[in-house]
């Protein structure tokens, strides 16, 4: 919490350098953490090497999706946050198994977690 040094947009990761999540509210001695689960938040991210521009549409299963149908993406890729407000060398995962579907316009692809949620034990909080 804002005892601890906390503040509103400070970033919340696993361990160094994964991603997790925004604190969007601060009390006194706790924080609360939007999450790449929360299924209203979308964010801009890039994938491999050839920093492929993407969307990450949150929720319970994250998914990419913008991809252009014109580069060439496979599974196992990383993932890495490319918004403005947030470093660009912090990892969100890793591509997953895409859909073959092409009457889309845009490819999708689910992200692979480098963790396992269910057993998370504690976040931590970026400090500047």
């Amino acid at each position: 919490g804002s005892a601890e040094g906390v503040a509103e947009g400070m970033l919340a990761v696993v361990k160094p350098g994964i991603f997790l999540g925004e604190v969007i509210k601060v009390y006194q001695h706790q924080s609360q953490i939007r999450t790449l689960f929360s299924p209203d938040w979308e964010l801009p991210v890039r994938i491999g090497d050839g920093k492929i521009d993407s969307l990450l549409v949150g929720g319970f299963d994250p998914v990419l999706t913008l991809i252009s149908r014109k580069k060439t993406v496979t599974a196992g890729q990383e993932v890495f946050l490319a918004g403005k407000k947030y470093p660009y060398s912090l990892l969100v995962g890793a591509v997953g198994e895409r859909s073959p579907d092409k009457e889309k316009l845009f490819g999708e692809a689910p992200l692979v977690l480098p963790y396992a949620l269910a057993e998370l034990q504690e976040i931590f909080i970026l400090i500047p």
